[in-house]
């Protein structure tokens, strides 16, 4: 019987983790990071964002006093024709020292926040200092929590059968010491 109720306790607890993390998978998520443009024409520096289902970002950024940047919001397919050196065209752009933006996600899918060196910065290390938040389903959380909650759901579905064989071995048992007739003899 211990057995069962330890099995019921375990999966329990792994549903409701399982729901902090589906939870997490919808709240907004706030960051705010620092990132780095090496000197040199060929680099750049971008932050990834994944989405389940479409979503929004907004956030501002500053170059630190570093000069102007180049900063792009840009899909999957953009992103890989940028870093090829191709034209493309990008959700959202600004050029200078400084922003805030809003841009809207309208697919499931991962998109970039690209920025690179502005005019006359090509031979600096350019700091800046970027904060966003983002609002969508973030697949990670969602997903792991998905399957803990799964994982319970097995785990206590496994306890109560095992508490049915044991509820029909009991009665079995009872059954057949009900039924039972004794005879006894007495020796003369």
């Amino acid at each position: 019987m211990n057995k069962i109720k330890i099995l019921k306790t375990i999966g329990s607890i792994l549903i409701s983790i399982g729901i902090i993390g589906i939870i997490w998978g919808i709240q907004p998520e706030e960051n705010a990071t620092t990132h780095d443009i090496p000197a040199g024409a060929e680099w750049c520096c971008y932050a990834e964002i994944s989405l389940v289902l479409n979503g929004h970002i907004s956030g501002e950024f500053n170059t630190m006093d570093s000069g102007t940047v180049h900063f792009f919001v840009m899909s999957s397919d953009q992103f890989d024709r940028y870093l090829l050196g191709l034209s493309t065209s990008n959700m959202y752009s600004y050029t200078g020292t400084g922003t805030t933006f809003s841009v809207d996600l309208p697919t499931a899918s991962t998109y970039y926040l690209v920025f690179d060196h502005g005019t006359g910065y090509l031979n600096i290390i350019q700091h800046i200092d970027l904060t966003y938040k983002l609002t969508g389903l973030f697949l990670i959380f969602f997903i792991a929590g998905a399957v803990i909650i799964t994982i319970g759901i097995i785990i206590i579905l496994f306890a109560f059968r095992m508490k049915k064989k044991e509820e029909a071995l009991g009665e079995t048992t009872d059954l057949r010491t009900e039924n039972i007739d004794v005879i006894t003899f007495d020796k003369k």
